[in-house]
Formats: structure tokens, C-alpha cells, sequence
């Protein structure tokens, strides 16, 4: 397990966004000196105030657009050219991650802010391909479901997605690039490999399967349970975002579908299986209280959890510590 302490302070913000500016122009230069700024102007948090705004002044921007009758003109992203051998895209670059680690506050996520910069693209394709590529490959069919938006491209989904998918999706979701770089909630820089061969794909299709579907699905209760312990633990250190993605994956699937009610319940589970144990839901304590949510719909998990003492817990932790579960 690998922790993080990081807590989203003006100095801590500002610190981090230096050390990341440093990183990722090092890796763009090394790979060309050029990349695609990814941003979703959709979310209304990119104010004039902000400066993104007058950065965006006499830049080349490429509109993605999504052909699909419910998203005509409901959803566009910015494709941005940077070249970091130019002064002026030096500046809007350092602009660009500025305004990303702001983006990742847990108060301001809370507040529905959203995240406009979605990532860092280091790819030799012209830029229709990869606009063509980003929105056909978000409108995914999965069999005997229909068709869906997938919002890969968010970067505080990008991580979930990826840890359903296989080597084989993974390697077409980010078929167009080289590397795809983003800031995670974290405000740690990822950077994951693109599935880039030269060659143009034929088709988007990830062949997702209704189980790796249904898994995504968890994506919006994923965030919620984030948002809750990072700021819980601001000060405290924290499972990292990847492997707390991974926990919480497990956790939910593995969860019966009908012992969660509402959107406490989802948070308080998640949260203890990232404070608890990572399986403590195995345990035939927490497996007696799904039987009694069965039973009586007017109970609920965090009602019933609520009566489980510091002792009990304990227990359960140790119990799971010594793999009795």
C-alpha cells in the first residue's frame, strides 16, 4: 500500500503545481516539446477571473464534438496546441497546471465546481484524428444495454476507468496518444501510456461487457467516497488515488446490490473500507448487518454500523488483519 500527504493548502497547492510544472515539461520536451492541452469549458467553472480565458486569446482551438443526438450541443471539449519552444505557450502551459491543481480542492469538487483541464496529450497524430478518437470512443455499446457515455476523458474518471479495463481496452481507449498525463485528485501528475502504433483504428469499440459496465457505473459513488476522505484526512496521510480506485472497485461489486440505500450509506462504506480494512465487508459481522438491511428496509447501513463500538472494530480489523476473511 502507498500513501500520499498532501492538503490542498494555498502553499502546499502552490508548491506542487512548481514541482509539476518542472516534471511534465522535462517529459513534453523530451518527447518533442509539443502536446495537446485537453479542456471541458462545458463544466462553467472557466472564469474570466481565472485567466484561462485571455490565455486562450489568438490560440489555435479544435472543438471536439460528440455525434450523438443527446450530446449535440450539450457536450464539447478544447483541443489546445502547445509548443513548449515558444514563450508565450511556456506561460499558458504553466497556466494551464495552475488552474488544474486548483481544480482538485475537495471543497471546491463538493461544490460541484468540476474539473475543465482533463489532461496533457503527447502524440505525433494531427489533431482531427484525436479529436475523432476522444468522441468515438466515449460513446461506447455494451450488449443488451444500449449505448453510453463514457467520460474517460474526465480526469478524475480516467484512473477508475482504466482499472476495469484490460490490457487489450486500455491499449484502444487511449489508442491516439503516446502518453496521456493528467493531474490525479491527489495533485499528483499521472501519466499513463497511450496505445499510439502509427496506425489509425478502424473502429472505437471497447467490447465492454455489462460486468465491466456495471463496475464504471460505480464511478459517481467512487468520487463521492474520494471527495469525503480527502477531506476527512486532509491532514492525516491517505491510501493513494490509484489503489484507493482499486479498493473501492472491489468493495462496491463486491457489496450486495440491495443493502445500500442512499448516497450516505454508499459514502460511509466506502469510507470504511479505505479507513477500516479493505475487505471488512467479509466479515460475518458486517455480513449480519446486511441480513438485518434485507430484512427491515426502514434500517439503514449507516443506522446500524453507527452501534459497532471502537472494540468491536477492533475486532473486525484484526480479524481481516489475520486473513480470517
Amino acid at each position: 500500500m502507498f500513501f500520499v500527504n498532501f492538503n490542498y493548502t494555498e502553499s502546499a497547492v502552490a508548491k506542487r503545481s512548481e514541482e509539476i510544472k518542472k516534471e511534465l515539461s522535462e517529459k513534453i520536451i523530451i518527447e518533442g516539446g509539443q502536446c495537446l492541452l485537453l479542456v471541458d469549458p462545458s463544466l462553467g467553472n472557466m472564469r474570466k477571473e481565472d485567466g484561462l480565458w485571455n490565455g486562450l486569446i489568438g490560440k489555435n482551438l479544435y472543438k471536439v464534438n460528440f455525434d450523438h443526438p443527446e450530446l449535440s450541443g450539450a457536450l464539447e471539449l478544447w483541443l489546445i496546441p502547445i509548443n513548449l519552444n515558444y514563450k508565450e505557450d511556456i506561460a499558458f502551459f504553466n497556466l494551464s497546471i495552475d488552474i488544474a491543481m486548483n481544480e482538485v480542492d475537495p471543497d471546491a469538487l463538493e461544490a460541484g465546481k468540476g474539473r475543465a483541464i482533463c489532461a496533457w496529450l503527447s502524440t505525433p497524430n494531427d489533431i482531427e484524428y484525436i479529436a475523432e478518437h476522444i468522441s468515438s470512443t466515449a460513446i461506447q455499446r455494451v450488449a443488451g444495454k444500449g449505448e453510453f457515455l463514457l467520460r474517460f476523458f474526465d480526469a478524475a474518471i480516467i484512473d477508475v476507468v482504466l482499472n476495469v479495463l484490460d490490457e487489450w481496452q486500455q491499449s484502444r481507449l487511449l489508442g491516439s496518444v503516446q502518453r496521456w498525463y493528467y493531474i490525479d485528485g491527489d495533485g499528483r501528475l499521472s501519466s499513463k501510456a497511450g496505445g499510439y502504433t502509427g496506425f489509425r483504428q478502424m473502429n472505437y469499440s471497447l467490447s465492454l461487457s455489462s460486468h465491466s459496465w456495471e463496475k464504471i457505473q460505480h464511478t459517481s459513488n467512487i468520487n463521492r467516497v474520494m471527495r469525503r476522505y480527502r477531506n476527512t484526512y486532509r491532514q492525516n496521510q491517505r491510501i493513494i488515488e490509484n489503489q484507493s480506485h482499486q479498493i473501492l472497485l472491489l468493495a462496491f461489486h463486491s457489496v450486495p446490490v440491495d443493502v445500500l440505500f442512499n448516497e450516505n450509506d454508499f459514502i460511509l462504506f466506502g469510507m470504511h473500507a479505505l479507513t477500516k480494512h479493505p475487505y471488512f465487508y467479509r466479515h460475518s459481522m458486517i455480513k449480519s448487518i446486511f441480513n438485518n438491511l434485507r430484512r427491515d428496509a426502514s434500517m439503514s447501513y449507516c443506522l446500524l454500523t453507527d452501534e459497532i463500538d471502537t472494540k468491536t472494530w477492533e475486532v473486525i480489523i484484526n480479524d481481516c488483519r489475520d486473513e480470517k476473511y
